[in-house]
């Protein structure tokens, strides 16, 4: 719960600040400022001596400072739960928080593709007896598109990424996952 108030301060006050700063920007200046909100599934491989695969569904924030030339600053927060892994009772929480960079390079009227990678750390929360709550590295890279829908926002179909973090989990220590994500792109900045 920590990390969530953490992550949600960080965001708000980049959003406020932003926001502020963003104003004093012309239109088609030289940085924008986006806020995004999009709902999430991640594909997760299986908790520790267990056979399977599960899904978490949750939701994803970011921000994203961009610049004239397609590159992108962003941070991200990701959270997903599922109440029941493989039937048996047991729950899981997975809490990333993520900065780096976002490119597109294919920047047209309307259809916007790019490529991201981002690192930052993950933290669960489980009722697993062993390591019930763990903090670890977490990495992804993948990409997406944005379809723009007026100055003030986007529409993001899909945004797949690879995320691997190195959690305990008293077996190898690493999760493979891939994240996919759909959501809205608000412009603080006008286009």
């Amino acid at each position: 719960m920590k990390f969530l108030a953490v992550g949600l301060v960080v965001i708000a006050s980049l959003a406020v600040g932003g926001r502020a700063h963003a104003q004093a920007l012309p239109t088609g200046g030289a940085l924008a400022l986006d806020l995004g909100g999009s709902y999430t599934v991640v594909h997760a491989n299986a908790p520790p001596a267990q056979c399977g695969c599960f899904y978490m569904k949750g939701f994803s924030a970011s921000v994203a400072v961009k610049t004239e030339h397609g590159l992108s600053f962003v941070f991200d927060y990701g959270r997903t739960n599922n109440p029941n892994v493989n039937g048996d009772n047991n729950n899981i929480t997975l809490s990333t928080y993520m900065e780096g960079v976002r490119y597109t390079a294919l920047r047209s009227r309307r259809f916007e593709p790019f490529g991201e990678a981002m690192i930052g750390f993950g933290h669960t929360q489980s009722n697993y007896k062993i390591d019930a709550n763990a903090t670890g590295f977490a990495y992804a890279g993948g990409g997406g598109l944005d379809i723009k829908m007026g100055s003030r926002f986007d529409v993001r179909p899909v945004e797949a990424l690879y995320l691997k973090t190195d959690i305990p989990n008293a077996v190898n220590n690493r999760q493979n996952q891939i994240r996919l994500s759909a959501g809205l792109i608000f412009h603080l900045t006008p286009r």
